[in-house]
C-alpha cells in the first residue's frame, strides 16, 4: 500500500472511531431518557455496525445484508426514534418503520446488483451472488413497490382512511422509473446513479410519510 493509500485508510479509522465516539455521548442523554431499551438498542446497533463490514464473516458479504439494514435502517431507527419520544411503541410505529427500512434494503440490493461478478469471483456470497440477477432484478421491484401496496393497511391501523396517508404515493412514479431502469440497464457504472436515486426515493416517500401524519 502506497503513503497516500495508508493515509486515506488512517483517515477513514480516525473518523469511524470519532462518529462512535459522538453516538456515544449522545447516547448517554438517550439512555437517561429511555431508559434499559435505549442501552440494548445501542448496544446491538453498535456491534452490528462493527459486524457489518468487519469480523471473521461481515455481514456486508453475506446473503443477510437486505435483513440487516431493512432490521437497523428501518425497525431499529425508526421504531428506536417513536419510542424515545412516546416512551412506548405501537403497531402503527412498527409498520411505518417497516416501509422506511425496505426502501433501505432497495439501496443495498442495487449496490450489490452492481458488484455481483466482482463479488462472486471473491467469494462474497451476497443475495445477489445467491439468487442471481433475475431474481434480484424481482427483489429490487418487491422492495420499492411493497411500502406502497401496505399504506392501506397504516391507514386502517391508523384509522386515518383519507387522503393523508396517501401523500406517499407522490413518490411512485420516482419508485416505477427505477425499477424500469433497474430491469433495462446493463450492470455498470450507471447503477451507481440508480443507486443515488433510490436512496433519494427513501427520503421523499420518509418525507411524505411522515408530512401525512404531521397533517
Amino acid at each position: 500500500m502506497t503513503a497516500e493509500g495508508w493515509l486515506s485508510v488512517t483517515r477513514v479509522k480516525t473518523g469511524a472511531w470519532l462518529v462512535f465516539a459522538l453516538a456515544f455521548l449522545c447516547g448517554i442523554y438517550l439512555v437517561w431518557h429511555g431508559g434499559w431499551p435505549i442501552v440494548l438498542i445501542g448496544l446491538a446497533s453498535l456491534a452490528a455496525g462493527w459486524a457489518y463490514t468487519g469480523g471473521p464473516k461481515p455481514i456486508a458479504y453475506g446473503p443477510l445484508g437486505e435483513s440487516f439494514v431493512f432490521v437497523f435502517f428501518g425497525l431499529v431507527a425508526v421504531g428506536g426514534s417513536y419510542y424515545l419520544q412516546t416512551l412506548s411503541l405501537t403497531p402503527i410505529a412498527l409498520l411505518a418503520a417497516a416501509l422506511v427500512g425496505l426502501h433501505a434494503a432497495a439501496v443495498i440490493t442495487v449496490n450489490n446488483y452492481r458488484d455481483l461478478d466482482g463479488d462472486a469471483r471473491n467469494g462474497k456470497n451476497t443475495l445477489a451472488v445467491k439468487l442471481g440477477r433475475t431474481a434480484t432484478k424481482r427483489i429490487y421491484a418487491a422492495e420499492i413497490l411493497a411500502p406502497y401496496l401496505l399504506l392501506p393497511i397504516l391507514a386502517l391501523l391508523s384509522s386515518h382512511t383519507d387522503w393523508r396517508l396517501a401523500l406517499p404515493l407522490l413518490s411512485l412514479p420516482l419508485g416505477l422509473k427505477l425499477i424500469r431502469r433497474f430491469y433495462r440497464e446493463a450492470p455498470g457504472p450507471v447503477f451507481n446513479q440508480i443507486l443515488a436515486a433510490t436512496a433519494g426515493l427513501q427520503l421523499a416517500y420518509a418525507l411524505l410519510l411522515a408530512l401525512s401524519f404531521i397533517f
